[in-house]
């Protein structure tokens, strides 16, 4: 039997209460928890955010390496030197898909934590 362990309760989930009303559209998951308000999830953002690090402006990169920064997913197509990002460089990266951020001015410590919540709060 496969479990799900959600340990930061960014789902919402509650052993007693399985999920109900789970559809995809699109790469968007929307799912009802049933102990809390209906949740979504953009699974490819998803996927790439828990995949691949935050550009880290310390760090050299080389043709190939990975990175997310500001809701992109980037690889580098040449060296990249300590401090040149997607967005000084642009020539040295590809965009090559989306991500959730760790860079938000929300309240919260990152977008992903944040985009479970169907109804959003207001800003």
């Amino acid at each position: 039997m496969l479990s799900f362990g959600d340990p930061k309760n960014y789902f919402g989930l509650h052993w007693d209460y399985p999920m109900r009303d789970i559809v995809m559209i699109g790469d968007i998951l929307y799912f009802n928890p049933r102990v809390s308000e209906p949740k979504m999830i953009d699974v490819v953002r998803a996927y790439n955010y828990t995949n691949y690090d935050a550009y880290d402006a310390i760090l050299p990169y080389v043709y190939g390496d990975y990175v997310t920064f500001y809701g992109g997913l980037f690889r580098a197509n040449i060296g990249v030197n300590i401090g040149e990002t997607p967005s000084t460089t642009e020539a040295k990266w590809d965009k090559i898909g989306d991500s959730y951020q760790n860079e938000t001015d929300l309240n919260f410590d990152s977008e992903f934590r944040y985009a479970f919540n169907v109804i959003k709060q207001a800003q």
